[in-house]
């Protein structure tokens, strides 16, 4: 809001203090939620370490889930992706509190 400029400006607030206490404290919530995003894609990149690249130690665990299909039994697939879902759950817990009062804050004012 603009309200909260015209507040600091009056407190005597410098641009960059500006910046960095009023702007990147609002926008805390969305920087946890394009983290969460850009890890979650990184993460389970699959065409490009499927097409592009030939040497098999550099593919994501994506790949080798995949291969894992088409020759193992169900059960072992099932377990095989939940232990790929930890590293995504574990970054969504650092994420929650940010997301969550992003969510939360703004509808109790």
């Amino acid at each position: 809001p603009k309200e909260l400029y015209e507040a600091a400006d009056i407190d005597g607030a410098g641009e960059w203090s500006k910046f960095w206490m009023i702007t990147m404290s609002l926008s805390k919530p969305i920087l946890a939620v394009l983290a969460l995003a850009a890890f979650t894609a990184a993460y389970t990149e699959f065409m490009m370490a499927l097409v592009i690249i030939p040497d098999q130690d550099m593919w994501t665990i994506m790949i080798w889930l995949f291969q894992l299909q088409s020759r193992s039994h169900p059960t072992l697939i099932y377990a095989s992706l939940v232990i790929a879902a930890i590293p995504t759950l574990i970054i969504f817990l650092f994420c929650q509190n940010l997301i969550i009062r992003g969510i939360v804050v703004p509808s109790e004012k």
